[in-house]
């Protein structure tokens, strides 16, 4: 059996070439996952059947028209995404795959750190959904993502990706507990960044950040019906 612990797309193709006779199994975290799954699905169909399973740890999905591309194909059966409750990472973009919730004992962004879910015996423990906030993030990057462009995405990722690996932490939680050894060296490489795609990150964050408070605002009014019709059917009794 081949156990791949994928970080760049080549070495998959390599390591198919170097066992021709090994089953696959392919996965990755964060961005890592990402890549997994791409590389799953633009594989030629004679790796394709080798592949046994394919599995994302709270990376990103797709877009649509890459979703819509590869919808119908066999290897989605075998992809499976595991994603924190607070999820924020794993819910950019669209997944076509089998999603399950795992449990993490931290909040927040810090849930992407792999090491905060919970195992009992062999296999990761599992909740029925994901939080409300997890889900105003998904609807957060829905709305996101048809408001910008495809080249603004690309340039916002990148930058967000670069100034986390500046720090050579593994996991958010390591950039979390020496935040005085990070914050200069993020900030130290956000200086880096040239002035336009600066702009663009900006405003990019301005956008998510606008369309978030718009779906909180609309949870809440949401809410606030539900709480009106149950106090009217209360009097009613």
């Amino acid at each position: 059996m081949c156990h791949v612990n994928l970080q760049e797309k080549n070495i998959y193709g390599q390591i198919a070439e170097k066992y021709p006779n090994k089953k696959i199994r392919i996965g990755g975290h964060s961005k890592g996952g990402n890549v997994a799954i791409y590389s799953a699905v633009t594989a030629s169909k004679k790796i394709k059947n080798r592949i046994i399973k394919v599995y994302n740890y709270d990376g990103p999905g797709f877009s649509k028209n890459m979703i819509n591309q590869y919808e119908n194909d066999e290897i989605i059966k075998k992809i499976e995404t595991y994603i924190p409750q607070d999820s924020i990472i794993g819910r950019i973009l669209n997944h076509k795959e089998k999603i399950t919730i795992s449990y993490s004992l931290e909040k927040g962004i810090l849930q992407h750190d792999i090491f905060s879910w919970q195992v009992l015996k062999d296999d990761l423990v599992r909740l029925e959904k994901s939080t409300v906030t997890s889900e105003q993030f998904n609807k957060t990057f829905a709305d996101w993502i048809d408001t910008t462009t495809v080249q603004q995405r690309k340039v916002f990722f990148d930058v967000v990706f670069e100034l986390f690996y500046s720090t050579n932490a593994n996991t958010f939680g390591e950039i979390s507990k020496s935040l005085s050894t990070n914050i200069p060296k993020i900030i130290k490489k956000y200086g880096e960044v040239s002035p336009e795609d600066k702009k663009i990150v900006m405003s990019m964050i301005k956008l998510m950040s606008t369309s978030y408070f718009n779906i909180m605002k609309e949870t809440q009014n949401v809410k606030f019906e539900n709480m009106k019709e149950k106090y009217k059917k209360k009097r009613k009794k």
